[in-house]
């Protein structure tokens, strides 16, 4: 690690082992990235949205006649976001460490 050079000692018989603890570590990888992935995408709609209603200039009458949807349309977008964010999070490993490790 680093600048110190160590040596790992694997017993032979338990090289399928490792090989499998291996495999799943590298797919538990990939699919972090594809969780990283959704969650910046996520993010990104997000803010897009929360952007898009900051931004609207509406005259007063249609201020006057839209808050109720416009807060309304806005809880629905933060309840979907924190939703799909928490369902993304809780991604489960454990059928990939069945698969290689058994």
């Amino acid at each position: 690690m680093g600048a110190i050079d160590f040596s790992i000692d694997i017993d032979k018989t338990q090289f399928t082992a490792l090989l499998g603890l291996y495999k799943a570590l590298f797919v538990i990888a990939e699919k972090y990235k594809s969780i990283q992935t959704e969650l910046d995408v996520l993010d990104k709609t997000q803010a897009t949205i929360h952007h898009m209603f900051s931004l609207r200039q509406l005259s007063e009458q249609a201020i006057l006649n839209l808050p109720d949807i416009i807060n309304q349309t806005s809880k629905q977008v933060e309840d979907y976001y924190l939703q799909r964010k928490n369902e993304i999070r809780q991604y489960d490993f454990e059928p990939i460490f069945k698969k290689y490790i058994g």
